[in-house]
């Protein structure tokens, strides 16, 4: 769970950044794709560093840590948007939408996966 929030700060820091400067030099739309890269590699980078703090015994332990985490992503991001924001839930899910070109799922991939990758990496090289 911290390292959760610890994703969760890295998250909102992105998004902060996103607003304070690549929306100032990008399209909305390029802004948002960007800003959703750099998330991922924040995320993998963090998880990486992190990983011999979660303890993660097994391929198991590791691939249930990453579903985890991405139930606490959705619900934080569903939460959040609808009751603190007041969005509208068309407008929270939006961003899901592969169709209208909305990479967030790209997150939630990464966020799954990195304890696993983690938790193999640091394997192979023990």
């Amino acid at each position: 769970m911290a390292v959760w929030c610890v994703l969760l700060l890295l998250a909102v820091v992105n998004g902060a950044a996103r607003e304070a400067w690549l929306v100032r030099h990008f399209d909305a739309e390029t802004a948002h794709v960007l800003s959703t890269l750099m998330l991922c590699l924040w995320i993998v980078a963090a998880v990486w560093w992190l990983a011999p703090w979660l303890c993660l015994r097994s391929e198991r332990q590791a691939l249930r840590t990453g579903l985890a985490w991405v139930a606490l992503t959705m619900a934080f991001e569903s939460l959040v948007g609808h009751y603190l924001l007041g969005r509208p839930w068309s407008a929270v899910w939006e961003d899901y939408d592969l169709k209208d070109g909305h990479i967030w799922p790209l997150v939630l991939i990464v966020t799954a996966a990195s304890p696993w990758l983690a938790w193999r990496a640091r394997r192979r090289s023990s």
